[in-house]
């Protein structure tokens, strides 16, 4: 039976045409697998009900619908070497037909599709185009950007002063920030121990720091930076790869 075939019979219950049952939801033909109908409707088959050979048929049928579906495509494979900044390399791919780029270079891994649907232009001319940000998040996820300890001391120090001028206590608001308690956090977060797992760090904050007095998610509060790998790939062989790929006949440099 192919995947056409499936797609052709008629639903389970159906009353229409030959007489079926739900133990032989499709009456049996000479193959075993199929039989007449004369319904659009889609159907599911009851592999259940089907033998071993049956099922390895029907196996075989579908696995040769995939592979003659599967495609080939020939396309160029750049290797890039700046042996002038620190002995930096990387293997690109850039396929406009299914839209794939991937490298795999001395900073990391970085791959993404951006099928021909989501892009007006080459794909070559694509790429030229992006910048660090969409490029990193669209290539490396929620690994573009990493919790960053000077950046969060920073913030959080920033943060208590803010809060000791926006709110500070007075006669007539005990509940705002005295000079001494914002000496006490402040003091705090300069001596805090920020080089740890950026969970443990915010677990510790929202103790110490009594979040709830500042109505903010310490979490939230974490500072965070553009992975390294990802700085280092687009300085050093990003633009090393763009160059090429604008030498390539048809796009513009």
């Amino acid at each position: 039976m192919t995947m056409k075939q499936i797609s052709e019979q008629r639903p389970l219950g159906n009353t229409t045409g030959p007489e079926t049952s739900p133990t032989n939801p499709v009456p049996p033909t000479e193959s075993g697998l199929s039989g007449p109908n004369t319904s659009t409707e889609p159907m599911f088959i009851n592999v259940v009900s089907l033998s071993p050979e049956q099922l390895k048929a029907l196996k075989d049928e579908w696995h040769q619908e995939f592979v003659r579906e599967m495609s080939r495509t020939r396309t160029t494979v750049y290797k890039i070497r700046d042996k002038t900044a620190f002995d930096s390399w990387g293997v690109f791919v850039a396929d406009d037909t299914t839209g794939l780029f991937a490298a795999n270079t001395s900073y990391g891994s970085f791959s993404h599709i951006w099928p021909c649907a989501h892009r007006s232009q080459h794909l070559h001319s694509f790429l030229a185009d992006l910048n660090r940000g969409y490029f990193g998040k669209k290539t490396m996820g929620t690994r573009a950007k990493v919790y960053s300890p000077e950046r969060s001391k920073k913030m959080w120090c920033q943060r208590i002063l803010e809060e000791r001028a926006q709110w500070p206590e007075t006669p007539a608001r005990t509940d705002g920030m005295s000079r001494d308690r914002a000496r006490e956090l402040y003091g705090y977060v300069k001596r805090f121990d920020w080089h740890r797992e950026p969970h443990d760090v915010a677990r510790d904050l929202y103790e110490g720091l009594h979040c709830d007095f500042f109505g903010a998610d310490c979490e939230a509060l974490i500072a965070e930076e553009p992975n390294p790998q990802l700085v280092l790939f687009w300085d050093r062989l990003w633009p090393l790869f763009i160059e090429q790929l604008q030498q390539e006949k048809g796009v513009a440099a």
